[in-house]
């Protein structure tokens, strides 16, 4: 998860670490991704615990137990699918200089 930030621009952003930085012919080129979250919608279930929890023994043999955990979550983009776009291209490219 990135950090969200708020520098010189109008508009929150978030910073992450999990965005490519090395793609493109020259593997220089990053992408950008932008989106409008007023119309897009989480929904999850309850205070984000668990709904269910299962007690299996496959792990009998060393006398350990494995807890699976289920638990339901939804994103819709809202009616503005183009909301969500990337931007990407050879403009992105810092200029050596």
């Amino acid at each position: 998860m990135g950090k969200v930030m708020s520098g010189n621009v109008l508009v929150p952003f978030v910073t992450s670490g999990n965005m490519p930085t090395n793609l493109g012919a020259g593997t220089n080129e990053p992408r950008i991704i932008v989106a409008d979250f007023r119309d897009c919608i989480l929904m999850g279930e309850g205070n984000a615990a668990p709904a269910q929890l299962r007690f299996d023994e496959p792990l009998s043999a060393s006398l350990g137990i494995r807890l699976v955990s289920y638990g339901y979550s939804a994103f819709a983009p809202g009616p503005q699918p183009k909301a969500i776009s990337v931007i990407s291209g050879t403009g992105l490219i810092v200029p050596a200089l």
